[in-house]
């Protein structure tokens, strides 16, 4: 780590010399040395640079082996065991508000955003590139309609873009809306369980979704012209506050390059623990206040936002009218919205 600057350090490793010290005092003990062929130890912290080197570039093993000095087999054994080791912290970092002070916190904090009410979390899917996926799975359920693999990972956020809660294990061409359906934070919301003395919790979600009694959508988008004053704050409301999980998505991606690229690993469990582990350490980042997303070369700035286009091309195709009620929609625009348009 010594032998570059901290700048050099965070655009080699996208994180800063002090996340990682604090990261390998939470799994280095269950990282033990590796002896290499050539007789050459390998630390848990070497361990850890490597895995970081190739979140930071999604580069072949070989590449990514050349550049720490080791041999390609002993990188394609490191990095499974080290996403696994910080994949396994997401119950320490990647947790729900569950007690009053942190769910009423959790809601100022969004309100503060545009004064959208009850807000708990900003929901949605992103998809995270694959090259391809081997063994005995179903190859066209990860094809998306731009024609590569991915996973489709569901996000939640707070207010500060920290993820509340993630799920990565569906294929790219199911829908965000079955996802979360099916997932366990719906049987959460569907039990009450962020609800407190009859005040409500609620999701915000974009279009893509069904207007749950839980889960906030936007207006359609029929009969601009006509809206009310309340729904015309609704609307403006819900677009600025739920941006936050987008803004999320930028910063992940720009972080942890591999997530855009495309991974290519042999078990898609190593993949899935990818992708958890770069949203625990999001959030670790956020706690060490290590904030500074190290930039992209030019090169990698064009094809990143080549990616973010063809991904909200496939987003915008998969999100038709919804034909369910806007169940808590009209009960926020009607209980909320139009009491503040009255006053004004």
């Amino acid at each position: 780590m010594d032998t570059f600057t901290d700048n050099e350090f965070r655009r080699r490793f996208r994180l800063s010399k002090n996340t990682v010290q604090y990261l390998y005092t939470l799994i280095g003990d269950g990282l033990e040395p590796l002896v290499t062929r050539t007789g050459f130890t390998l630390s848990g912290l070497d361990k850890i640079l490597i895995t970081l080197r190739y979140y930071a570039s999604a580069s072949y093993n070989l590449v990514t082996a050349d550049f720490y000095g080791v041999s390609e087999t002993s990188v394609r054994n490191i990095i499974p065991v080290v996403s696994d080791k910080i994949a396994a912290l997401r119950e320490r970092f990647i947790r729900m508000p569950t007690d009053d002070l942190e769910i009423d916190e959790t809601k100022r904090a969004f309100f503060r955003v545009a004064g959208m009410p009850t807000i708990i979390g900003a929901i949605d899917g992103t998809l995270v590139k694959i090259q391809e996926v081997g063994g005995a799975y179903n190859k066209t359920m990860f094809f998306c309609r731009k024609q590569f693999y991915a996973i489709n990972t569901q996000i939640v956020c707070d207010a500060n873009a920290k993820v509340l809660d993630i799920v990565a294990r569906w294929p790219g061409s199911i829908h965000d809306e079955t996802i979360f359906l099916n997932s366990l934070l719906f049987e959460r919301f569907l039990n009450g369980e962020f609800n407190r003395q009859n005040r409500q919790s609620i999701l915000l979600g974009d279009g893509g979704y069904s207007s749950e009694t839980f889960l906030a959508t936007p207006l359609r988008e029929t009969n601009q012209q006509n809206r009310t004053p309340a729904e015309v704050m609704y609307q403006r409301a819900h677009i600025a506050t739920r941006n936050v999980v987008e803004r999320f998505n930028g910063q992940w991606k720009k972080r942890f390059p591999c997530l855009w690229i495309g991974m290519r690993f042999r078990k898609l469990e190593t993949t899935l623990d990818v992708i958890v582990a770069t949203a625990v350490l999001h959030n670790i980042c956020k706690i060490t206040n290590d904030i500074i997303i190290p930039p992209l070369s030019r090169d990698e700035e064009a094809r990143y936002n080549e990616a973010v286009y063809e991904e909200t091309q496939i987003r915008n195709a998969q999100h038709p009218a919804r034909r369910a009620p806007h169940t808590i929609s009209n009960l926020v625009l009607k209980q909320y919205f139009e009491r503040i348009a009255g006053d004004n």
